[in-house]
């Protein structure tokens, strides 16, 4: 028999496989017939969504890079060093740029900021970033905000330095 299972109850399955097997015909039965395929819909609308935002972002990351400082010591263009061995990039932003930014925007911008500076992806949480948007929109002269990954972000003479 194919599909049987192994185990002796249902929480013995894969989450996704419960949800189908179990969430999703009780939304059925509550809501009426389709709700897959009007969930598929809305994850469908919402990844057109996230891209466009992301691509936005991207844009506006772009404009606020504080090129000056993206200049190695010989001047060809790359992310500034920090002292040491050269090796560890420092990223600047001008805040100026990102205070008009929409908030979902600005977030995802900060975001891939601190990703490129170094800081860890998949250990970068929602409230690293609210502190890194903390420091453009709510400034008050608090300290740097440490990333997982060894970064920290600070503001400085109207900038946010992401440093390694």
């Amino acid at each position: 028999m194919t599909g049987a299972r192994t185990g002796g109850t249902s929480s013995d399955l894969p989450l996704r496989s419960r949800m189908r097997h179990e969430v999703l015909p009780v939304l059925g039965d509550v809501l009426g017939p389709g709700v897959p395929e009007a969930l598929a819909r809305s994850a469908d609308l919402l990844r057109d969504d996230a891209d466009a935002l992301d691509a936005i972002a991207a844009e506006a990351l772009d404009r606020a890079l504080d090129r000056p400082q993206d200049r190695t010591q010989d001047g060809a263009q790359g992310r500034a060093r920090a002292p040491g061995d050269g090796t560890l990039p420092v990223l600047a932003l001008v805040v100026a740029e990102l205070l008009p930014l929409l908030r979902a925007v600005r977030r995802r911008a900060l975001r891939a900021a601190a990703v490129d500076a170094g800081a860890l992806p998949g250990s970068l949480s929602a409230a690293h970033v609210d502190a890194l948007d903390a420091l453009v929109v709510d400034w008050r002269g608090q300290g740097a905000v440490h990333l997982p990954g060894g970064v920290r972000a600070q503001r400085r003479c109207g900038r946010l330095v992401f440093a390694a």
